[in-house]
């Protein structure tokens, strides 16, 4: 088989290891991958907190995928708004999932006040800059998280910690501000299960 030119949109768990096999198989291959976010690996990186380092060692083995001289990574960029790649290509694999959090119809979304999960752990990682967001937290002393998976007690736990829980290289400079200012004395988390069946991993005690 001649030469292919493949192209990779989303960057994630599902992507990386998408482009690790093409890589395996087809040793001439010439693989672009698009990414959303100016950083690579999805919601390894934006979707996890910051006091979770452990789990951001699996982003030193994606990096060797991306380091390898067949592939070529562009980010800050959007599908299909940026981009129309398919006539270039002799194949796209679409790895873009997950990467909207699933918003439920009682909350208003447009208050001052309300956000959902993805905008938060990004604000933590440094990955947006959410204005609104940090003039709804800071100062604030009582906050409700509606939920009870992992990123939901990350968000709980987040509230009410200090700087010195977090890695530094992971934690954005207005979270880390927050934490240091830290005035949230209560967190009132919401769930349709008791504690004794909430959808966490162990690292989430």
């Amino acid at each position: 088989m001649g030469a292919l030119n493949i192209a990779i949109v989303g960057s994630g768990p599902s992507g990386m290891y998408a482009a690790r096999k093409i890589l395996e198989k087809f040793p001439n291959v010439t693989l672009a991958i698009f990414e959303k976010q100016k950083m690579p690996f999805g919601l390894l990186r934006s979707g996890v907190s910051a006091d979770h380092p452990e789990l951001k060692i699996t982003c030193q083995g994606l990096r060797r995928i991306i380091r390898d001289d067949r592939v070529f990574y562009f980010g800050n960029l959007t599908f299909p708004g940026d981009l129309h790649v398919a006539k270039y290509f002799h194949a796209v694999v679409d790895a873009t999932g997950g990467s909207r959090s699933n918003r439920v119809d009682v909350f208003d979304y447009n208050a001052p006040n309300v956000f959902d999960s993805q905008q938060f752990i990004e604000w933590t990682l440094g990955l947006n800059c959410n204005r609104k967001l940090e003039q709804s937290i800071f100062g604030c002393k009582d906050i409700s998280v509606v939920g009870l998976g992992n990123v939901a007690l990350d968000t709980a736990r987040f509230l009410l910690s200090s700087p010195n829980n977090y890695d530094l290289s992971y934690t954005g400079k207005s979270a880390l501000r927050y934490l240091a200012l830290n005035t949230t004395k209560n967190v009132r988390v919401f769930g349709r299960r008791d504690h004794t069946n909430v959808p966490v991993f162990a690292f989430n005690p």
